[in-house]
């Protein structure tokens, strides 16, 4: 590799040289490697790569990286850090009622005390056994909806028209093993 640039350009740059390659002030140069924005000096050196650096701007720029194929799971999107993958994946993939009995204990709990019998929207403390991460899951679930607060500020539960499917299904079934 004896092209004229590099000759020209050496590839390891003292820091005011690397900062000027970036086109930013020493400080500032200083200030994101610190953060951990850009690669530190070569291992027992003070001087900096300048492909390291290339690459890492790449990197951060979204250059270079592996495009998701058709077939990739949301995991592997993940996996491969692009998080604007998942975002998009998450809200086009809204979470799917739960199979029909797959409900766990709290959840099918959380079901039978918002029942039918009283319509009335409920907090979580008249709800023995149940939680805020139980209610969350069947809000996920579109089983269970939000509809405001009480006095005290407490969040107010009530079934949705799925919910409610749900509920007649349990009842009619006996399938609640509570």
């Amino acid at each position: 590799m004896d092209t004229e640039s590099s000759r020209l350009e050496p590839r390891l740059m003292k820091r005011p040289e690397a900062a000027a390659y970036l086109g930013v002030s020493i400080a500032t140069f200083s200030g994101w490697v610190a953060a951990g924005h850009l690669p530190k000096p070569v291992f027992g050196s003070t001087r900096w790569d300048r492909r390291a650096i290339d690459a890492t701007l790449d990197k951060l720029a979204g250059l270079g990286l592996p495009t998701a194929s058709v077939d990739e799971d949301p995991y592997e999107k993940w996996l491969n850090g692009s998080e604007t993958a998942l975002q998009k994946w998450v809200r086009e993939n809204p979470v799917p009622p739960p199979p029909k009995f797959q409900l766990n204990l709290r959840q099918k709990t959380a079901l039978k005390k918002l029942g039918r019998r009283d319509p009335q929207a409920q907090t979580i403390d008249a709800m023995d056994g149940v939680g805020e991460a139980t209610m969350n899951e069947l809000v996920a679930y579109k089983l269970v909806k939000l509809t405001g607060y009480d006095k005290k500020m407490r969040p107010l539960f009530l079934l949705t028209k799925l919910g409610g499917e749900q509920y007649d299904l349990y009842e009619a079934t006996m399938a609640w093993n509570l």
